[in-house]
C-alpha cells in the first residue's frame, strides 16, 4: 500500500498469476480445525494448504488491495525479463551491503508474483471438516473497512 501510494508499485509481466488469497479469520478457524483434527486417525502429520478458493489474477488482487486502502493502483508494467534481473541485482547490492531493511524488488518475490498460487482444496476441506467463511468479496469489503475507506 505505501508502495502504491508513492507510484513505486508495478505489475510484473502480464499480472495473470492466479493466487489463492485467505482472509485471515479463515486461517485462524482453519488452525484450529487442524488441531481438531490432528489424531492417529486424522490429519496427523499430513501437509494441507489452506485457501479461500476463489483464485484470482495477481493484478485484480493488487487493484483491489490499492482499492480498499485508497491508494491509486498499479499503473506501471515491468516486464519479468527485466523485473527478475533488477531482482537479482537488488539481491546482490543487499547481500554486499549487508542492509537489513526491505528491498524494493527481489528475484524471489519476481517469482512469487509470476506463478500461479492456487490449489485444490478437497483433501483439506475433508480431513478438517473445515471451509472458509469469508469469501474474497467480504474480505475485501472488511478489508477496506479496516483502512476506513468502505
Amino acid at each position: 500500500v505505501a508502495r502504491a501510494r508513492a507510484g513505486r508499485l508495478p505489475v510484473i509481466g502480464s499480472g495473470a498469476a492466479l493466487i489463492d488469497t485467505t482472509y485471515v479469520d479463515d486461517a485462524a478457524d482453519a488452525l484450529v480445525a487442524a488441531v481438531d483434527a490432528c489424531s492417529p486417525t486424522g490429519a496427523h502429520g499430513e501437509a494441507l494448504v489452506v485457501s479461500g478458493g476463489e483464485p484470482r489474477t495477481v493484478a485484480e488482487i493488487l487493484e483491489r488491495v490499492c482499492a480498499a486502502a485508497g491508494a491509486p493502483p498499479p499503473r506501471l508494467r515491468l516486464p519479468v525479463p527485466l523485473a527478475r534481473a533488477a531482482g537479482t541485482a537488488v539481491d546482490a547490492v543487499w547481500a554486499a551491503t549487508r542492509r537489513t531493511d526491505t528491498p524494493p524488488l527481489t528475484r524471489f518475490l519476481v517469482e512469487q508474483l509470476t506463478t500461479a498460487h492456487w490449489f485444490d482444496q478437497r483433501r483439506t476441506r475433508e480431513v478438517l471438516g473445515w471451509t472458509p467463511r469469508v469469501g474474497i468479496d467480504e474480505g475485501f469489503r472488511r478489508l477496506a473497512a479496516s483502512y476506513g475507506t468502505a
